[in-house]
């Protein structure tokens, strides 16, 4: 049997979560501040019994897919610091991710000419 008669045969199963049909109203429960004990509560009075950490895995494995409903300006992803507060950056040896380096203090054991008048 090859592939064509076999995919003619057999549908796949689809890997869908049962929390799925309750997607929408989860996440604007979150967005309203409900616990995940209690969207799970909720879950559990609508016949769908899992567990607070089923919910906080679903939501977790869709956040990204959701969409963004934080303020501009204020995401994980930005930067926050101006210009002048930023540190340099060197590329380590191990691969693709950067190590901070920062800024060197050196102390001056004599002042200056003027600093003395």
């Amino acid at each position: 049997m090859n592939i064509e008669e076999f995919e003619k045969q057999v549908q796949p199963r689809a890997k869908r979560s049962k929390l799925e049909p309750f997607k929408a109203q989860i996440f604007e429960l979150k967005q309203k501040g409900y616990t995940n004990l209690q969207v799970s509560d909720w879950l559990a009075s609508n016949g769908m019994h899992v567990s607070s950490e089923a919910v906080r895995k679903f939501i977790k494995t869709r956040e990204g897919k959701e969409e963004n409903t934080a303020a501009p300006g204020f995401g994980h992803d930005q930067e926050t610091k101006p210009d002048s507060q930023k540190q340099t950056t060197q590329k380590g040896k191990a691969g693709s991710f950067e190590i901070p380096i920062p800024k060197k203090f050196v102390h001056n054991n004599r002042p200056d000419d003027d600093q003395l008048k």
